[in-house]
C-alpha cells in the first residue's frame, strides 16, 4: 500500500494555525537546530560555514512567517542587521525556487513546529 505524504502534510499545514504568541523565538530556533543537527551556539555566531548559514536563513524565515517580526527584531536576535536577514531570506527564497528538495525541507520544519504547539 503506498501513501501520499505530501498530500498529508499540505492538509495539515491547511487546517492547523500556529498560535504565534505560544511559539517563541528561541524554540523556533531550537527546533530548526535539532532538524538540521547544528549547534544553536554556533548559528547565533558569525561562523559562515554552509550549514550554519543555511539554519539561520531557515530560522529568519520561520520566525518572519510564524512571528510576523521585523527585519530589525530578528536581526537583533542573530546580532546582524536588517539587511543582512533580508538578504538571507531572498536568498533562502531563491534556493526554494531552484531546489525542490529545500522547500519539501523547510515546510517538513514548520510542520514540526506547527505539531510542537499541538503536542509541547
Amino acid at each position: 500500500m503506498e501513501y501520499n505524504f505530501e498530500y498529508l502534510n499540505v492538509s495539515f499545514n491547511d487546517y492547523c494555525v500556529i498560535d504565534k504568541a505560544s511559539i517563541h523565538i528561541d524554540l523556533i530556533i531550537d527546533i530548526t537546530c535539532e532538524h538540521l543537527r547544528v549547534n544553536k551556539a554556533d548559528v547565533l555566531t558569525k561562523k559562515r560555514n554552509k550549514d550554519l548559514v543555511r539554519a539561520r536563513w531557515y530560522c529568519y524565515k520561520l520566525i518572519r512567517e510564524i512571528k510576523k517580526e521585523t527585519l530589525s527584531d530578528i536581526g537583533f536576535v542573530f546580532y546582524v542587521d536588517h539587511s543582512t536577514v533580508h538578504y538571507g531570506l531572498e536568498k533562502l527564497n531563491q534556493e526554494i525556487s531552484i531546489y525542490p528538495e529545500i522547500e519539501v525541507d523547510y515546510n517538513n520544519l514548520l510542520l514540526k513546529i506547527k505539531k510542537h504547539q499541538y503536542n509541547g
